[in-house]
């Protein structure tokens, strides 16, 4: 695993473990989340494009990317290997997502020694027009 990677798995466990002792702790902070928080604090916060912003972006982890990544390479415009897969939106290029298949998605300009590489290690090739 590369360092960027360690590095990810080494925030999200820290994350994860600070979230679960606020949530179960025995102390006041504990205690004011669980009590005043969750059930006061956040309906107001939802309330705003803000606080909705926020709640969707740490929630489904979308800051995550593997960008730095040495299996990542190659660009499409904006879109790099190693980014978060991009809506396409005309083409439902999640709906391959429903598998828990390993497989690739590409986007544009796919060169043969990439589809002979997919196929010779029996992996499913999703390929999808650049917008």
């Amino acid at each position: 695993m590369s360092r960027s990677g360690f590095a990810f798995a080494r925030a999200l466990v820290a994350t994860t473990d600070r979230l679960f002792h606020v949530i179960a702790g025995s102390g006041w902070a504990s205690s004011f989340f669980r009590a005043w928080l969750m059930p006061h604090g956040m309906p107001v916060a939802l309330k705003s494009a803000l606080g909705r912003r926020t709640a969707f972006r740490a929630l489904s982890q979308i800051r995550i990317a593997y960008r730095h990544s040495p299996l990542s390479e190659g660009k499409a415009g904006n879109i790099a290997g190693g980014d978060r897969l991009p809506w396409i939106g005309d083409i439902d290029n999640f709906a391959p997502l429903t598998t828990l298949a390993w497989q690739l998605h590409a986007f544009e300009g796919v060169e043969h020694a990439f589809l002979d590489g997919a196929a010779s290690m029996q992996l499913q090739l999703h390929r999808f027009p650049f917008y």
